[in-house]
């Protein structure tokens, strides 16, 4: 499932804070990951250098 953030229904509240321009930067930078079940996303002491966003699913931490 591929998300296009023209229709993504948390683009307005993750950003509305930030102008359109600034937006459409950070739609356009983004990557969709599809992981299996059991398989790891970060494990403990990962530095985080992005934001991650679950748009389905579970995660157990």
């Amino acid at each position: 499932m591929i998300c296009q953030c023209e229709s993504c229904d948390l683009r307005t509240l993750f950003y509305s804070s930030i102008g359109i321009e600034d937006v459409d930067k950070y739609c356009a930078s983004r990557r969709e990951v599809n992981l299996s079940a059991g398989e790891d996303l970060i494990k403990q002491g990962d530095v985080i250098k992005d934001f991650i966003y679950l748009k389905e699913g579970l995660v157990k931490l």
